[in-house]
């Protein structure tokens, strides 16, 4: 999920996703969209270098889940609070469908 997240609050985060870029990726130059752009790409390769499952398919979602995960998703408002992002419930589902 965390690649689709980023991508998601990247209007609004490039700033801060390009100064973890250059922890996570030092040798990505450009503009501060480019270098948040190579920190996704870095979090998905950690995420297929690890194992761990990229895809919402993968763990047994599928497309009958999405609006009950999206549901799910803005009851949570600890997190949604800390976004930076405003995040609607169409938001959430399209952003778990683009994971599935």
């Amino acid at each position: 999920m965390l690649p689709h997240v980023l991508e998601f609050n990247l209007p609004q985060a490039a700033g801060p996703y390009a100064e973890l870029a250059e922890v996570i990726a030092p040798a990505t130059g450009g503009s501060e969209e480019v270098q948040a752009r190579a920190l996704i790409v870095e979090m998905q390769q950690a995420a297929m270098e690890t194992g761990i499952a990229t895809r919402l398919r993968e763990v047994g979602i599928t497309e009958a889940d999405l609006d009950r995960l999206a549901d799910d998703a803005m009851l949570q408002t600890r997190l949604l609070g800390n976004n930076p992002r405003e995040l609607s419930r169409a938001d959430a589902r399209a952003i778990y469908a683009a994971a599935l």
